[in-house]
């Protein structure tokens, strides 16, 4: 099985240069810490470009690596539309209210 080109992988992900969300795959915070993967577990924003992963957490960038690595390390999905979460949100609310 080959392995796909930068350009390829470049390609393939979604939103290339715009904000990600990158998940650790570490199963806990401990694992995430020897691995080096701390400061951005259980999740961080994430920004690709040329070829580097930038990680942020509140706005400010706290880590840095290749973009492959961080593909390899990293469950990465497309950061939710605001209005998006601010429909979880209702949902839940009226979920319960109802159990109530």
């Amino acid at each position: 099985m080959t392995k796909p080109s930068n350009q390829e992988r470049q390609l393939a992900m979604p939103n290339h240069g715009s904000v990600l969300i990158a998940v650790c795959k570490d199963s806990n915070g401990f694992q995430a810490s020897m691995r080096g993967h701390g400061r951005v577990y259980p999740f961080s924003e994430v920004v690709f470009q040329d070829g580097l992963a930038k990680f942020f957490r509140d706005g400010r960038e706290v880590w840095l690596s290749t973009q492959s690595y961080a593909e390899e390390h990293f469950d990465i999905i497309e950061k939710p539309a605001l209005s998006d979460v601010i429909g979880d949100i209702k949902t839940l609310e009226s979920a319960r209210q109802e159990a109530v």
